[in-house]
């Protein structure tokens, strides 16, 4: 399934941080332990009582996952 950066970044109110203007999703995730094939993924950083989301990022970044949708950028990026 491929989406069209520009669009998803307008429905989500979102900052795009990127070059790439379309992008094939495979698959949607927002749990870095359930992730089988990590190129294709879209992940979402939530932040929930108990985990924040974006303090995988940089693991899930040496994994091959090349897309994320966040509320902040990581400090630390590899």
């Amino acid at each position: 399934m491929s989406f069209s950066v520009d669009v998803l970044a307008q429905q989500m109110q979102a900052k795009l941080i990127g070059l790439q203007k379309t992008i094939d999703i495979i698959d949607v995730s927002v749990d870095s332990r359930s992730l089988q094939n990590r190129a294709g993924v879209l992940f979402f950083a939530l932040v929930v009582e108990n985990h924040d989301g974006h303090d995988f990022i940089p693991a899930l970044l040496k994994e091959n996952v090349s897309f994320f949708v966040v509320e902040r950028l990581p400090e630390k990026l590899p």
